[in-house]
């Protein structure tokens, strides 16, 4: 079984990471290790996600490891924003632009204070204030990274949400090229996940139905289980639009079942209400 491999190995990389910050928790090494954790549970558990940043801070702080810092703050940004609380990430966003901006020789602080900064008003429903932020990194952005790759991801994103769905079809499949040859699975499953999106706003519902799949099965095999929440949700969008309404209510039913188990009622409303 395919998931529980990727289950098992995902394991097995959390162990590694813990064990590193087990022999490694004053020094650099320690700091870089707790920020895979964070990346680890970042789609998973907010709360463990949370806890492995909070331990990150004051080591990287003590060592004036500004990276290690600066990835800390990006992180907290996303987890407060994503539980609801933005006193906090907008918080962490200025601790962010002030650590830039106190090191302006340093260009990765700027691009994660840009990336940040695009993704906390993205989320607040400000696209056209999120824009500028993500286009500028395209100045630092280094080729077939998955850096870049995310930073395309976000622009398309940035853009479908500005309802341009060619120019977020463009850098969604931009994304997807990079994702694919640095071989990243998530990146791929996000990807695949907009284009489905963007062609499913496009008419174009055969060519959106095989990029939701490519992303669902992914997914599955990353035990991503919020993100096939919004996957199932894209194919039942899309099923119904075909008048195929057995396949749609299968993929709502889907959403709504795993919303429950992850008390999400968010993403559990909006598929009761397809």
């Amino acid at each position: 079984n395919i998931s529980a491999l990727c289950s098992f190995a995902q394991g097995a990389k959390v162990d590694s990471l813990q064990q590193v910050v087990k022999l490694h928790p004053k020094d650099t090494t320690g700091v870089n290790a707790l920020l895979g954790l964070v990346s680890e549970f970042l789609r998973i558990d907010l709360a463990k996600a949370k806890s492995y940043t909070f331990q990150a801070i004051p080591v990287a702080d003590s060592l004036h490891h500004l990276s290690g810092l600066s990835a800390s703050y990006l992180y907290l940004v996303a987890l407060y924003q994503n539980s609801g609380h933005q006193d906090s990430a907008g918080h962490y966003l200025g601790q962010l632009q002030m650590l830039a901006e106190a090191n302006p020789s340093d260009w990765k602080l700027k691009a994660n204070y840009n990336q940040s900064a695009g993704l906390y008003y993205k989320n607040q429903g400000d696209f056209k204030k999120a824009l500028p932020y993500l286009l500028e990194n395209l100045k630092f952005a280094k080729p077939n990274i998955e850096g870049t790759a995310g930073l395309y991801l976000n622009i398309g994103n940035a853009y479908f949400n500005l309802s341009d769905y060619r120019n977020a079809m463009h850098y969604h499949l931009e994304g997807l090229v990079i994702f694919e040859k640095v071989n990243s699975l998530r990146g791929q499953s996000f990807c695949l996940h907009s284009l489905g999106n963007d062609f499913f706003h496009l008419s174009q519902f055969e060519l959106s139905k095989k990029y939701y799949l490519q992303a669902m099965r992914i997914k599955e095999q990353l035990n991503d289980k919020r993100g096939l929440i919004t996957t199932w949700m894209g194919a039942g969008d899309v099923y119904k639009e075909s008048n195929q309404y057995p396949l749609s209510e299968k993929y709502y039913l889907q959403a709504i079942t795993a919303s429950r188990e992850m008390k999400l009622p968010g993403e559990e409303l909006r598929s009761l209400y397809q």
